[in-house]
């Protein structure tokens, strides 16, 4: 972004104040902004509306500190001005001057450049006067109105506002104007503001208070024993409380007193409070705690409850989970125990499956394959019962390998041997299927597939 310069480096304004008006006890604020090279200073002055009075210059503090000035000079020069608690001698003519010549402040030398001015009139007129409903504590239904005298222009209309809540409106010329209530409570409590629509505006305040209504912030804390436990209590209502206390429910309830054992600290600000409890005592310290509030209506309290964990309360879970798993463990152990072996055929039993124990299988010729040896290897590879697919040794040939026995086991797959076709018969190469229950593969030699071998 480019540094907004003056022509020749001349101070000149880029923002003047404006004219305003205003009422008694009210504050004005006005505005300057000027550029030069080098960047100018800024001044404020005032000169009365008396024909005899004279430009004054005004410094912060000025005027039993109800003049308060603020300046800035980095990209260009702005200053503002605020006079708080107008009375009707401010009225008059406020000067923003600006000057970047060094002898600006000379006492002898008179500047080359003198200071240029930008000037803004303000009006203080009389502060009318608006009777506003008494103070409110109860009831329903209720009616709070405003009505004002002395306006300082015609009223073009009124509004209702609560903080930055606007209520209603209306257009009416009426000296008077009102606002209902259904209900008097901790909600509807607070601050009633009436404007009537004059230039300045008018405003009138209409209060609504009521006992403190006190919350906490959780109704049970939980905290672990060594760690820092932390009560909090809030305010819900209109008036502020003068005063936040706290209790510890024994027998009673016994107060608490901050900085109390060198553990017990309360922190309260506005409608808020805090009790912070350092190092907490599985013993002493669970229990009910009550945060007290009281204000020009009376009081109110609430109870929070706390309690303390045992360290070793996060492993509790865990544990929970590990002991689920030895037991789970334990049962399936036991089933498999006790659980009665598959009746296989005689030639199948004699294999191992549970163990590194391998069936081999090598075969000369397609048709010498028995009729469900897919079916065998697949359920032999997921872990499944085969027997009744083999009905005996015999149809399950195993040329050049020795029948398996109780003495041979475990053995190794033999090498699978090239075999020699009778004439006329066309060529093939041995293949071998091994069948390992551990692993639960099935891997088929040379560069065959499942139960499918090259011609």
């Amino acid at each position: 972004m480019n540094e907004i310069q003056s022509p020749c480096g001349i101070a000149g304004f880029i923002k003047s104040p404006l004219s305003q008006k205003k009422l008694t006890e009210d504050s004005v604020e006005l505005h300057c902004e000027a550029i030069g090279n080098p960047l100018p200073e800024l001044q404020w002055w005032f000169e009365g509306a008396e024909p005899n009075e004279t430009a004054a210059q005004l410094w912060d503090g000025a005027w039993q500190d109800r003049v308060a000035i603020n300046a800035t000079y980095k990209r260009h020069s702005t200053s503002s001005i605020t006079v708080a608690n107008l009375a009707l001698n401010d009225s008059g003519t406020y000067e923003c001057r600006a000057s970047n010549d060094p002898d600006r402040n000379h006492l002898s030398k008179s500047p080359k450049v003198k200071w240029i001015r930008s000037q803004a009139n303000v009006i203080v007129v009389e502060r009318p006067t608006i009777t506003a409903s008494p103070e409110v504590n109860d009831g329903s239904n209720v009616v709070i109105s405003c009505n004002i005298s002395g306006a300082p222009t015609a009223i073009e209309g009124h509004y209702w506002m609560k903080g930055d809540d606007k209520l209603q409106s209306d257009d009416g010329h009426a000296n008077s104007t009102s606002y209902m209530l259904a209900k008097v409570d901790h909600e509807s409590s607070g601050e009633y503001d009436c404007y009537f629509e004059t230039t300045p505006l008018a405003k009138g305040t209409v209060f609504v208070k009521v006992e403190p209504h006190v919350i906490p912030y959780k109704k049970s804390e939980h905290g672990n024993e060594g760690d820092t436990g932390v009560l909090v209590c809030k305010l819900l209502s209109y008036p502020s409380v003068t005063q936040w206390s706290w209790y510890k429910m024994v027998d009673g309830p016994q107060p608490i007193v901050n900085g109390t054992e060198d553990r017990f600290f309360i922190k309260s600000e506005g409608n808020k409070t805090e009790l912070r409890i350092l190092s907490l005592d599985i013993e002493k310290d669970p229990g009910k705690y009550v945060c007290n509030g009281t204000n020009e209506m009376g009081h109110g309290s609430a109870t929070v409850e706390l309690r303390v964990r045992s360290r070793l309360a996060a492993l509790w879970p865990f544990l929970g989970i590990v002991a689920e798993v030895l037991v789970l463990i334990t049962i399936i152990f036991i089933y498999e125990k006790r659980r009665k072996p598959d009746e296989v055929p005689d030639a199948w039993r004699r294999v191992n499956l549970t163990k590194t124990h391998a069936l081999c299988v090598s075969y000369l010729h397609r048709e010498e394959a028995p009729q469900n040896l897919s079916k065998v290897a697949l359920r032999a590879m997921l872990g499944l019962p085969f027997h009744g697919l083999v009905n005996s040794e015999a149809d399950f040939p195993l040329p050049g390998v020795p029948k398996p026995s109780n003495q041979s086991l475990p053995y190794s797959c033999p090498q699978p041997q090239p075999v020699v076709r009778s004439k006329g018969a066309a060529p093939c190469r041995s293949q071998a299927l091994c069948l390992s229950a551990e692993r639960s593969w099935l891997m088929i030699g040379g560069a065959g597939v499942l139960l499918r071998h090259s011609p």
